[in-house]
């Protein structure tokens, strides 16, 4: 294989939200990245099926996934070329199996579950997106800023796409400069919720 290039890397991430928006190390074979991005999930239904989907049509090959559900495995291993990825009630397990092989993992488990795995990805220097939000606490991010410091070559991004890109500022200027005219009134609508709300409690219990 020949190495993958920061410019690759960027241009074959950029799509499903893997790219961080500033402070891109360069990511070269010497440090460990495949050709073909190795990814894991920690969690896969929900919101995670969308990074799942975009990470699949870029081309990258999932390693391994964690997901309590066992019903939504199918996301995963249904996938062309995914059918041997290793599943996991357990999300520990795809660090504990899996670490020298994945380049990026994805965090898009329940709010407020977010900084378990994330610590657990930047503190063994793997690349790491995280659905916000990023920590329960103001002391779990300050942990999160600590591990970093210590392995400032890792990649991440926090999923804020949405207010995080220019649209919203873009609208801002264009009222502020009076493009629109003096606004008298506006109106708002949503189409939230868009997912299911609610469930079943799976059977039986784990000891603790």
């Amino acid at each position: 294989m020949s190495n993958l290039t920061r410019r690759q890397f960027v241009k074959r991430s950029a799509a499903f939200g893997v790219v961080s928006a500033v402070g891109f190390p360069s990511l070269i074979r010497a440090q460990g990245l495949n050709e073909k991005l190795q990814v894991g999930f920690i969690a896969v239904g929900g919101r995670a099926g969308a990074h799942t989907g975009a990470a699949h049509e870029e081309g990258c090959q999932c390693i391994a996934f964690a997901e309590v559900d066992k019903g939504r495995w199918g996301g995963v291993l249904e996938k062309k070329g995914w059918e041997q990825a290793k599943g996991y009630t357990d999300w520990r397990k795809v660090f504990q199996n899996h670490a020298k092989e994945l380049d990026v993992v994805f965090v898009s488990t329940p709010d407020h579950t977010h900084f378990a795995p994330s610590m657990t990805a930047v503190s063994m220097g793997i690349h790491c997106y995280t659905e916000k939000p990023l920590t329960w606490s103001v002391r779990e991010a300050q942990l999160l800023a600590a591990a970093y410091a210590k392995n400032p070559k890792v990649v991440t991004q926090q999923g804020n796409q949405g207010h995080g890109g220019n649209g919203w500022r873009l609208a801002y200027e264009y009222v502020k400069a009076g493009a629109v005219g003096d606004i008298k009134e506006f109106h708002t609508w949503t189409n939230r919720p868009i997912w299911p709300q609610g469930g079943d409690r799976p059977q039986g219990s784990d000891p603790v």
